[in-house]
């Protein structure tokens, strides 16, 4: 451990209120593993973690065992905490309930949240997509976002951490932050995610569960328009007009999202629809599977504040083709195929350009894995440590 860790004890009040999802996704597996990672490199500070629930939820709660670490739960229904109390009034202000005092309060993700002006504060943003992108969100999360009142909370915390340069540009541009406050830190990937020998028990076994087709091109994340999904159905029915690929298949996985309702509709109207599937949520542990078996992996996202699912798939040496917009670029460097994701036409054209290439399909394969290696959770608890150090 750093000396300077040693140097320097802090209590640190943490929000793990995205940790009462019952199905991690997101901001929820940022945050559990930046957590986890913190735990282990750190057993000089001192961790609160804060939750609220009107019915006690601790169970659905990682069980973090350190001896540095505790829970603290306030009992509050969520809509008169959020829109009764927090909103109107700036309270409670939540260090209060911690006995001893509290130097540093970090928020994983923006949230209806109060503290004591003494107290130092950072808040963790992943993507301003609902200020940039609208649109692409239904009218509940747009008025969400709008009472969260973003901007304000970005001039209000004592730093503002930004997932990648490009969403730094974002929170100064569309957020109003403060460039000197605003601190890039880039998010990590677990070491779970690596390419696997063929023959690995485990993954013949969860071929075998999900019934894999031999060739598949894979997609993993929420439906919702943001992902773009409509421009991926249009390729695939593109590349399927060709006979020479009928025996490639599409899988889709991830839990359905707003506005989802137009991509199922879009599948079952085209001449392919055959060949695609859905499969909803998938399980964490049999992700590094799926990409593992799949032929390449495609995500032609509008706009992300970083990708983990690009990230992750590379990890695994799976081919990957990207939308060239956001931090998409940023993240895979010259590892992944980048398209322009309003042209389904380029899509096609990249993924049977990996089908049919195979010395293509290998140097992805080669340079995802390298590029993979540039990001881990332990490296991004260090920067984290360093950031609340400072403050």
């Amino acid at each position: 451990m750093r000396k300077s860790v040693l140097a320097i004890t802090m209590n640190i009040l943490i929000d793990v209120r995205p940790l009462m999802d019952e199905r991690y996704s997101g901001v929820a597996e940022y945050t559990y593993e930046l957590l986890s990672a913190l735990f282990k490199i750190d057993s000089s500070n001192q961790y609160f973690l804060y939750y609220n629930s009107a019915r006690d939820l601790l169970g659905r709660l990682p069980n973090f065992t350190q001896a540095n670490v505790s829970y603290i739960r306030t009992h509050y229904p969520n809509k008169i905490f959020n829109y009764c109390l927090v909103m109107p009034f700036d309270r409670p202000r939540l260090d209060r309930y911690i006995g001893s005092g509290i130097d540093i309060f970090f928020m994983p993700h923006v949230n209806f949240s109060a503290w004591s002006p003494s107290v130092k504060s950072v808040v963790a943003v992943h993507d301003l997509s609902f200020l940039i992108y609208p649109e692409v969100f239904n009218w509940r999360k747009n008025i969400w976002h709008g009472l969260l009142r973003v901007r304000r909370l970005m001039k209000k915390t004592t730093a503002v951490v930004a997932v990648s340069e490009n969403t730094k540009a974002d929170i100064i541009n569309y957020g109003g932050a403060a460039t000197e406050k605003v601190k890039t830190i880039l998010s990590g990937l677990s070491a779970d995610f690596k390419k696997l020998p063929p023959e690995d028990p485990a993954l013949l076994a969860v071929k075998k569960r999900y019934r894999l087709p031999e060739k598949f091109i894979f997609f993993l994340s929420t439906v919702e328009p943001r992902k773009n999904i409509e421009c991926l159905l249009r390729a695939f029915d593109l590349l399927k007009k060709k006979p020479r690929n009928e025996n490639i298949k599409l899988l889709i996985a991830g839990g359905r999202g707003w506005k989802s309702k137009a991509v199922y509709s879009l599948a079952k109207k085209l001449a392919c629809s055959s060949d695609i599937e859905f499969l909803d949520y998938v399980d964490r542990n049999d992700k590094v599977y799926l990409y593992n078996a799949a032929t390449l992996f495609a995500y032609p996202s509008l706009y992300e504040g970083f990708g983990h699912p690009p990230l992750e798939a590379m990890a695994c040496g799976t081919p990957t083709i990207l939308g060239s917009s956001s931090s998409l670029p940023e993240v895979a460097g010259d590892a992944a195929l980048l398209v322009d994701p309003y042209n389904p036409t380029a899509l096609a054209a990249a993924i049977e350009s990996i089908i049919m290439d195979a010395d293509l399909a290998a140097a992805l394969s080669e340079k995802g894995i390298e590029q993979a290696k540039r990001f881990t959770w332990e490296k991004t608890a260090r920067q984290y440590l360093d950031l609340f150090e400072s403050l």
